[in-house]
């Protein structure tokens, strides 16, 4: 009898343990998704993130904001105007343990959930334009993305690299443009600027939309810049956009990449982190089927450039169980 009665306990607390984590996953009525730019991956493959949580979780709102992958970081630490969002690996990791842009303000409320996408940092310019270096962008006109953006933030700290800031670009007749990527095909069209920094897969939409109005090419960046780069910075890494890829593009071309990291601000339950860790990496492909480059996550990659020891536990307890 005694027995019986230790099982009945036992049930009955597991029983009250799955009825308080359901009941914490169904607390959550607002996701608030810090993404990209209008017309940059980020935000395109968001809308397809937010499909899948609306479908998987009853009376789900969810809202999808423009940010960056640096601003992220601090919009999701303070976990008012969001909750869920991207950013680089090397963004958080530094947040998290307040280096480079994060200096002496260590960013304690955030989590990785999974790596999620590679990033190519192509920079395009009009194929017959003098530019050929990073040292020919010292006076022209640029299009890096809004303020605090991964691309615009790593574009800064390469131009760095070779002594150029951007007052020296402004001081040499040079502008720089913080705005969203989709700008960048009818001002490169118009002659407005000189070149556009994009993340993203490649071959990227947007760059497609510029050669199909004028006739463009990639940058290619000195690979020892970039060897330099990657040392400095945690997170990135250098690859290359193959041959073929744009009209015209007859090599490979060398260019810097970031990976896209799913991060959540901490004061989300851990059983709905779970459930939605859950949702998303079943239904992967239809993110990859918005945007092609997301099909670089698989249970290979889930971790890449992330710290484990920082994943929310909600998250590393699915992936525990897939034996990951």
């Amino acid at each position: 009898m005694k027995r019986i009665r230790g099982l009945g306990l036992v049930l009955l607390t597991a029983t009250i343990a799955i009825g308080s984590a359901t009941a914490q996953a169904q607390q959550v009525r607002d996701v608030i998704f810090a993404s990209g730019p209008q017309g940059g991956g980020w935000y395109a493959s968001a809308a397809a993130v937010s499909q899948i949580l609306t479908e998987n979780f009853s009376g789900l709102r969810v809202t999808v904001n423009e940010g960056g992958a640096v601003s992220n970081v601090r919009t999701l630490n303070a976990g008012m105007d969001a909750n869920v969002g991207y950013s680089w690996t090397s963004f958080l990791s530094d947040g998290i343990n307040g280096r480079g842009d994060f200096e002496g303000s260590p960013q304690e409320t955030v989590s990785p959930i999974m790596t999620m996408q590679r990033n190519y940092i192509s920079i395009a310019v009009p194929a017959r334009s003098d530019i050929h270096s990073l040292e020919d962008l010292s006076d022209k006109r640029i299009l890096s993305g809004n303020r605090g953006g991964g691309a615009e933030r790593a574009f800064e700290k390469l131009m760095g690299l070779i002594d150029v800031t951007y007052d020296d670009i402004r001081d040499a007749g040079g502008s720089l443009v913080f705005t969203g990527y989709g700008d960048g095909p009818s001002l490169m069209r118009d002659g407005h600027i000189d070149a556009v920094v994009i993340p993203g897969p490649a071959p990227h939409a947007l760059i497609l939309e510029v050669e199909s109005q004028i006739p463009v090419r990639l940058l290619e960046v000195d690979r020892t810049i970039l060897e330099q780069f990657v040392e400095q910075n945690e997170g990135f890494g250098i690859d290359a956009v193959p041959a073929g890829t744009y009209r015209g593009q007859d090599d490979d071309v060398t260019v810097l990449a970031s990976y896209t990291v799913l991060a959540v601000h901490d004061g989300l339950p851990d059983e709905f982190v779970y459930d939605m860790t859950k949702a998303l990496f079943e239904n992967r492909q239809k993110v990859a089927d918005v945007v092609a480059d997301f099909d670089f996550l698989t249970e290979e990659t889930v971790f890449h450039g992330i710290n484990r020891d920082n994943v929310h536990p909600g998250a590393m307890r699915y992936f525990e169980e897939l034996g990951l």
